[in-house]
């Protein structure tokens, strides 16, 4: 349904083509800015900047071992509920806005858990 809205309301009608360069030992805030920028001229609107974010990607080659990196666009994002009893984890928040400051908070995950335990 989100993606459906944004289409709709996506102020880019003409989308360009875009090619992204070889990360090259580049630094990560340098090749995400260089993503999100080529994303941003395919897709502009509301939804865009309140519900995406980017997802880092690390590939190396088992042969050479050439790194590749990239910083894909997501507005859902699938994580797995840890199976063992009583275990917790931390989540980090890293919001695109200078003036919010990153937030992190632990999760703990019992025998049964419940949406509410998990908000």
């Amino acid at each position: 349904m989100l993606e459906t809205l944004h289409e709709d309301v996506n102020a880019i009608s003409k989308k360009p083509y875009v090619e992204y360069k070889d990360s090259d030992n580049r630094s990560d805030e340098e090749v995400s800015t260089e993503y999100w920028d080529g994303f941003k001229m395919r897709e502009d609107s509301i939804f865009v900047d309140l519900f995406y974010g980017q997802l880092k990607s690390r590939v190396q080659c088992t042969q050479c071992d050439r790194v590749s990196i990239t910083f894909d666009p997501f507005n859902v994002l699938s994580l797995p509920i840890p199976s063992q009893k009583n275990q917790s984890f931390t989540i980090k928040y890293l919001p695109c806005s200078v003036i919010e400051y990153p937030t992190e908070f632990q999760i703990s995950v019992g025998e049964y858990v419940t949406v509410n335990e998990i908000r």
